[in-house]
């Protein structure tokens, strides 16, 4: 695609900015002129007075100084000035000039510089045409055409310098979106498991406990930790630990609400915030994460593990803080602990009691849905290891 293409200066385009600039057919005969005139006999001392005004400029000096060859530049200057006006019509003329802006913008050459540099070129042009050679109406004449080339030639620079710096901010925007995108996520979930990490969830707990208790709105916290789990990373290796972790975290996760914030609390502890869940609902759930989390052997490289966990459940008090609602959670589940584990243990009022004796039923539901899910787990295993599915 060409530059006139993609910055839409097709014939109807080029038709329609060159009547802005009042430029018109009979200004074909002004630049032969200002050709023979000004430019092909002076281009050289125009180009070097150019140059000579703006390297006093620190701004130039910078950009030039170990970057550019000034007598490339020069050279390149002079060629843009033997072209300047002819065939100004053209997609050529027009395609060069986009060019400029498009050059300029890649070097860093701030847009005021820019625009300064082409009031210095036009007021040259002005005063090396001469006065003794022609009468003062064709003097004027060739000020007028200087004037509007050159606004031509600038307007042209600015459509594409403009451009490269949008396109330039544009990525610019959507680099910081992705850094701030992988940020978020480095900050938010755990890159083992999957699920939030300790501090996400914490942040969750205290917004949603500040939330429950303005509001007396129920919030329940179920803290969980994987039986036996040393005994798995000293028999099988922490890679296949690793493993276990992430099937116990997508396990939990499958078996909890879509509102529900499930975290890594540490090593093989996790937490699930449940808001808007009163006791009797939690119980539910944490026993539907239990069966889930039991319900089929993971598949860790090669390896079947058969894995429960313990569960510790306590419901937010009117003045609980974070601090004494885990630390509530965190005494049922050592209660589940030392009652054998593989078990679900809810506090209140400061006793412990099993999260079972009210869930029987709603388990007894659940059970064809876990068996469900436990099924095509181990059929996903089986298929992993070249085997045929269980019909």
């Amino acid at each position: 695609m060409s530059y006139c293409e993609k910055f839409g200066f097709d014939a109807a385009g080029r038709s329609a900015l060159l009547a802005t600039m009042e430029l018109a057919e009979r200004d074909h005969v002004h630049a032969q002129l200002l050709q023979q005139l000004v430019v092909v006999p002076q281009a050289s001392s125009i180009v070097d007075a150019f140059y000579a005004w703006m390297l006093k400029r620190p701004a130039v000096a910078a950009i030039i100084e170990g970057r550019f060859d000034p007598a490339r530049l020069k050279r390149s200057q002079i060629e843009y000035l033997l072209s300047l006006g002819i065939n100004f019509h053209t997609e050529e003329y027009f395609e060069r000039r986009l060019r400029v802006g498009l050059a300029h913008a890649g070097a860093g050459v701030p847009l005021g510089l820019t625009q300064a540099g082409f009031r210095l070129m036009e007021q040259l042009l002005i005063d090396h045409i001469p006065t003794d050679r022609i009468d003062a109406p064709t003097r004027d004449t060739l000020i007028a055409f200087v004037i509007k080339i050159a606004a031509l030639d600038f307007a042209l620079t600015i459509e594409s310098y403009h451009n490269a710096q949008v396109r330039s901010l544009e990525k610019s925007v959507q680099s910081l979106r992705r850094e701030g995108g992988r940020l978020y996520r480095q900050a938010t979930i755990d890159v083992l498991t999957g699920v939030a990490t300790r501090r996400h969830v914490i942040e969750v707990l205290q917004k949603g406990l500040r939330l429950a208790q303005l509001n007396g709105r129920p919030l329940s916290l179920i803290l969980l930790d994987v039986d036996f789990f040393k005994q798995i990373n000293d028999r099988h290796g922490h890679s296949v630990g690793d493993r276990a972790l992430r099937g116990i975290a997508a396990r939990i996760k499958g078996a909890v609400r879509e509102a529900d914030e499930v975290g890594r609390y540490g090593g093989e502890e996790f937490v699930a915030v449940l808001p808007d869940t009163p006791l009797a609902i939690a119980c539910e759930i944490a026993e539907r994460v239990r069966d889930r989390v039991a319900s089929a052997p993971i598949h860790c490289e090669g390896r079947m593990l058969n894995v429960t966990i313990s569960l510790g459940l306590a419901q937010a008090a009117a003045k609980d803080s974070v601090d004494g609602l885990i630390a509530r959670a965190d005494g049922a589940l050592y209660c589940a602990k030392k009652q054998g584990r593989n078990r679900s243990m809810v506090e209140q009022e400061g006793r412990y009691r099993s999260a079972r004796s009210k869930t029987s039923a709603v388990r007894a539901r659940l059970r064809p849905q876990i068996e469900t899910v436990a099924s095509d787990e181990l059929s996903a295993a089986r298929a992993e290891k070249g085997q045929r599915p269980l019909s």
